[in-house]
């Protein structure tokens, strides 16, 4: 059985960029230490790089297909699903 769940594309993401997604991510930027200390504050201890949805969208969009040997990303992503107490 599946379930639906709506997500917001503003919500973040965790994605685990490949190296060709760091530079798709940094090429996406102007000021390249920018997105240096970007990448750096919003990567966690396991390399997943927190970010809206939307935002992923506009910077890895043209380069994700699964016919694309360099896929900026890994194919598993990780949802933030916010739980009412």
């Amino acid at each position: 059985m599946t379930e639906w769940i709506p997500f917001n594309i503003n919500s973040c993401v965790k994605l685990k960029l490949s190296d060709r997604g760091k530079e798709i991510y940094k090429s996406h930027f102007e000021d390249d230490s920018f997105a240096i200390q970007m990448l750096a504050n919003e990567t966690d201890k396991d390399g997943y790089l927190k970010i809206q949805l939307g935002s992923a969208f506009n910077i890895f969009g043209y380069f994700f297909s699964a016919w694309n040997p360099e896929l900026p990303f890994a194919t598993d992503i990780y949802f933030e699903n916010e739980i009412d107490d």
